[in-house]
């Protein structure tokens, strides 16, 4: 592994949490069908995905430089839908508070999706100031 350190990672809140993610074997390409953990520092970096945004329509804006943004009610019946309408092969899931997306995390990256879950969800999104 690379020295962190080198690459002047801790210059930054993000480079930290970047470094931290990393030792925990949460960065780099997610494996195939599978998910990852995202701070909002990480998830706002990827916006080469398509964001699905679960229960709260007053967040599309918030998202609106991702690659693509649904809203959806709930997560029932979410499987139909991404086998209509996702174009994506990531897909980054968001929840109020990061409950039922990080357990539809695990049911979505069975279907062959690579996920990016927004750890702590809004709630985290808004505290970090990322909208």
């Amino acid at each position: 592994m690379n020295d962190p350190t080198s690459r002047g990672a801790f210059s930054s809140i993000a480079g930290k949490e970047e470094i931290a993610a990393q030792e925990r074997g949460l960065c780099g390409p997610n494996p195939p069908g599978g998910f990852r953990e995202l701070s909002p520092h990480e998830f706002e970096r990827e916006k080469e995905m398509t964001v699905i945004i679960l229960k709260d329509e007053s967040a599309r804006d918030e998202f609106k430089g991702f690659q693509g943004v649904h809203v959806l009610p709930s997560s029932h019946g979410i499987e139909e839908f991404l086998s209509r309408t996702a174009t994506a092969r990531v897909i980054g899931l968001v929840c109020p508070d990061g409950d039922c997306s990080g357990r539809l995390a695990t049911r979505i990256s069975r279907m062959g999706y690579d996920i990016n879950h927004l750890s702590g969800g809004l709630r985290e999104w808004h505290r970090c100031s990322m909208s």
